[in-house]
């Protein structure tokens, strides 16, 4: 088990995460870590990673409880209210 900010997670329920970033996003990172006494930089990422997710989350939870049961919202109404040129547009992509 692994895991930060009061939450374990099990290693078989983690994967890799890697690419380049801007070096003015790695230094504020590395003030968070100099903050919290030397947390590491996986640390931190995967708890702002995490706190971020959630709120995506919790939107849309809120979102389909005021939508599902509105008749508007249905997905034969959404596609009758579409432009032509919308509804075209989405298809060839």
């Amino acid at each position: 088990m692994h895991g930060g900010a009061g939450y374990l997670i099990p290693m078989a329920d983690k994967t890799e995460l890697r690419g380049m970033i801007d070096r003015r996003i790695v230094d504020v990172i590395d003030a968070e870590c100099a903050a919290r006494g030397g947390a590491s930089r996986i640390e931190v990422v995967e708890e702002w990673l995490k706190a971020a997710a959630d709120r995506k989350v919790h939107a849309a939870i809120l979102l389909y409880r005021v939508t599902r049961d509105d008749p508007r919202w249905t997905e034969g109404e959404r596609r009758d209210s579409e432009s032509p040129s919308v509804s075209n547009a989405s298809a060839h992509r």
